[in-house]
């Protein structure tokens, strides 16, 4: 039977969905990420995980967030810098510098367009999903190691869901327009490569 047309996504989160959906799984297969879902993870690997998790949000969270405040539609969530510095304390690793400058911080006004902070929204924000399964399987195969290190995978705990849907209504208000539905894509694929450039570059296999 087909989908009514009034419960089919909006045009945006079908662009995103399939758009990423290749880069999506790339980063899922990284050798690093895969390590980290097996059967035997360590606590090294999970903690070069989170350190470049780290840079990643360095570079675009708090761009994104400045953005995002000003914007007419609000976009809640997306704030996890202070997990993620707080799960590498835990573990006891130093919390990286910053990289490089955030973007955004050094280009004239206007030139990343809000449309392309949507696009990182969307990957940033939902990697809260994703990160309730690894938080529980990490959980179980690390045991007290990762106690109190789990707080960026634990997102939203029991609202995670209620917290993505919320989400998607806010990037489907935002992106109506095709051009400005092709720059939020444009950015998503641009924030997976750098995760997976992050990931390459931490990887000894």
């Amino acid at each position: 039977m087909a989908t009514p047309l009034q419960h089919l996504p909006p045009p945006a989160l079908i662009a995103l969905r399939a758009g990423t959906a290749d880069r999506h799984r790339a980063v899922d297969q990284h050798p690093r990420m895969r390590r980290l879902l097996g059967a035997s993870p360590s606590l090294d690997d999970y903690g070069d995980v989170l350190q470049c998790l780290h840079q990643l949000h360095v570079r675009f969270e708090p761009a994104m967030r400045r953005a995002l405040e000003a914007a007419p539609e609000p976009h809640a969530g997306s704030h996890k810098l202070p997990s993620l510095e707080s799960d590498l304390r835990a573990l006891g690793r130093a919390v990286p510098e910053r990289p490089w400058p955030e973007v955004g911080d050094t280009a004239p006004p206007g030139t990343i367009a809000l449309a392309q902070h949507v696009g990182t929204f969307y990957v940033l924000e939902g990697a809260s999903l994703g990160g309730q399964v690894l938080a529980r399987h990490l959980a179980a195969t690390l045991g007290p190691s990762v106690a109190g290190a789990l707080r960026y995978y634990t997102g939203h705990g029991a609202q995670t869901r209620l917290q993505w849907a919320r989400s998607c209504d806010s990037i489907a208000r935002s992106l109506v327009d095709p051009p400005a539905i092709d720059l939020a894509v444009r950015q998503a694929l641009q924030v997976f490569r750098v995760f997976e450039q992050l990931l390459d570059a931490t990887d000894p296999a």
